[in-house]
């Protein structure tokens, strides 16, 4: 998918939202990589940079990815999850999730 940029009154609103698959995008904005919904293996973040925030809404497999995140550096990246999502999620994974309601 062609990348979609949405540009505020300044260079540093700036807001790039870069569309993967289904729910998947990375939003870029204000320094700050967002992953939302990852899924699609490493090979669909290859030009991606490296993410600070980890959305995952949901827990079907169209928006939940373990095998994703497996592929990904996440090491640096906060994952906020619903609790369905936490309780099929690995212990590799525990310090950095934040659980919504």
């Amino acid at each position: 998918m062609a990348d979609t940029t949405i540009t505020t009154s300044s260079a540093a609103d700036e807001l790039t939202i870069n569309p993967i698959e289904h729910a998947t995008a990375v939003l870029e904005w204000g320094g700050t990589t967002i992953y939302i919904d990852p899924v699609g293996g490493a090979k669909a973040f290859e030009n991606q940079k490296k993410p600070d925030l980890i959305l995952i809404t949901d827990i079907h497999g169209d928006h939940f990815s373990l095998e994703t995140l497996d592929s990904l550096d996440t090491s640096m990246a906060k994952i906020i999850v619903p609790q369905a999502v936490a309780d099929k999620m690995t212990e590799k994974y525990t310090a950095q999730l934040s659980i919504f309601k």
